[in-house]
């Protein structure tokens, strides 16, 4: 399961989704901690398939987690080189991936 949130701009449609084990938790980046939050990830919870669905819907893509990080890389929204890796409180690195997409 994931959470999802969709967010609508004038530029298009963000689209957050995080692994929803790690909504509430804190994660570092160098010397930050990011917490994980059900306000910005949850407005509701999703299968895999549902994301598949949103993800062709957005213009930029927020992922948050192995999971739905995986799934994206596997659908070719995601290059393998531009996914950053923030650590849990015990050093495991949790995959986070930005995505502006283009319609041509």
């Amino acid at each position: 399961m994931f959470c999802a949130k969709t967010y609508k701009t004038m530029y298009g449609i963000l689209l957050a989704i995080c692994d929803y084990d790690l909504v509430g938790s804190k994660l570092e980046h160098e010397s930050s901690i990011i917490k994980v939050s059900s306000e910005f990830y949850c407005d509701k919870k999703i299968t895999s398939e549902e994301a598949i669905l949103l993800m062709k819907k957005a213009t930029c893509l927020n992922l948050l987690g192995n999971k739905i990080v995986e799934i994206a890389l596997k659908k070719g929204y995601v290059h393998k080189d531009s996914i950053m890796y923030l650590k849990t409180k015990k050093g495991e690195k949790i995959p986070y991936a930005i995505v502006q997409l283009i319609n041509l």
